[in-house]
């Protein structure tokens, strides 16, 4: 599981589902929880799992499903040290876009790409309250928009961890006809995916 499987896990979650018949969905759903006691989304997250039981059911015709239903949700361009991902999905635009219109997620994330933090070192530096301010960090963290940068350890040996987001650069753009989100990543956020290796392991970026 990566943070990028984070990102991606309730969008891709809902399209596999929308591609199903009733009766399919209840079938996969059941197996996957029968053999490993997930959910469909917590399946993505754990994403050989659920290619196991989607090859079961759809024998040769797996990989181009899953491919299928990543492509409805993302398109990634290869660039020279990173990756460009643009959202195509609309409820997974809508989620970013109200990320990042919230003034205090955006001040998060803009303090976390100039230096990867420690929680308490978010909460200090946006000057938000403890109980929203942690509340607010963790939302980013679970929905993999903020990734382990760093691990130390206190005096008393207590594993603390500094964060930063999963990708380089943001970028919004809107006109007549369209809004569009994409997002500038380092390699090794979509080389770590189990996702992307799993449904396409050529994407890999040398």
């Amino acid at each position: 599981m990566s943070e990028f499987d984070d990102f991606i896990s309730k969008s891709l979650s809902e399209v596999i589902k929308s591609n199903l018949n009733s009766k399919m969905e209840k079938k996969i759903k059941l197996d996957l929880f029968l053999k490993y006691g997930l959910s469909i989304k917590q399946g993505i997250k754990n994403f050989s799992k659920i290619d196991e039981i989607l090859k079961k059911e759809f024998k040769e015709n797996a990989a181009s499903f899953e491919k299928n239903c990543l492509m409805e949700i993302i398109t990634i361009k290869t660039l020279k040290k990173s990756a460009l991902i643009t959202i195509k999905n609309k409820n997974f635009l809508n989620f970013l876009i109200e990320i990042f219109g919230d003034e205090e997620y955006r001040n998060i994330i803009k303090k976390t790409l100039a230096n990867p933090l420690l929680i308490s070192e978010i909460i200090s530096q946006c000057e938000l309250p403890k109980t929203s301010g942690y509340r607010k960090t963790s939302y980013l963290i679970r929905n993999g928009i903020l990734k382990s940068h760093q691990r130390e350890f206190t005096a008393k040996r207590r594993k603390i961890e500094r964060y930063t987001p999963i990708f380089k650069k943001f970028i919004f753009e809107i006109n007549e006809k369209q809004t569009k989100i994409s997002l500038e990543l380092p390699l090794e956020v979509i080389n770590q995916s189990t996702v992307i290796q799993t449904i396409n392991p050529f994407w890999k970026i040398k």
